[in-house]
């Protein structure tokens, strides 16, 4: 049915082309934040955390 569509709507073919693009491009635009990144977020929490508690009290 969809394929149906793409054959006899070229809009339709044209956007889907378009998107695949889309999804292309930002599946090479994810990223992971370095281990450094994540070491150091996690040392501010843990700190954070501690001096938070500490205070509260």
């Amino acid at each position: 049915m969809i394929q149906d569509g793409l054959v006899h709507d070229s809009e339709m073919l044209e956007f889907y082309l378009d998107m695949l693009d889309v999804k292309a491009g930002l599946d090479k635009s994810y990223q992971e934040p370095s281990e450094r990144s994540v070491d150091r977020i996690l040392t501010y929490s843990r700190n954070f955390s501690q001096s938070h508690h500490t205070s509260a009290k």
